[in-house]
């Protein structure tokens, strides 16, 4: 799951910006004015999955949690086990 804000771009001078950089870098050019450009602020990010065992196995960014839950039943799961599967805990990015 993510979550965070999108807003349009209106501003005019951004889209010829943009497209001047899509071609340096990505070698075609995109017609301004003919495309929606969008800013994306991130502001959470939660990973939810089962391993093998069937245990959910949950990360969150940039909280820095993640953590295991194993399967004690079939409907029920035990407390939080800290793991290190998915995030570099070397601080922010």
């Amino acid at each position: 799951m993510v979550r965070g804000t999108v807003r349009a771009e209106t501003a005019r001078e951004v889209q010829p910006r943009y497209a001047a950089a899509a071609e340096a870098h990505l070698g075609w050019r995109p017609v301004p004015g003919e495309f929606t450009l969008l800013t994306v602020d991130i502001s959470d990010v939660t990973y939810i999955g089962h391993d093998e065992a069937n245990a959910q196995h949950v990360a969150r960014w940039p909280a820095g949690e993640e953590y295991l839950r194993r399967s004690l039943t079939p409907t029920s799961l035990g407390p939080p086990e800290p793991v290190n599967r998915l995030l570099a805990h070397g601080g922010p990015a």
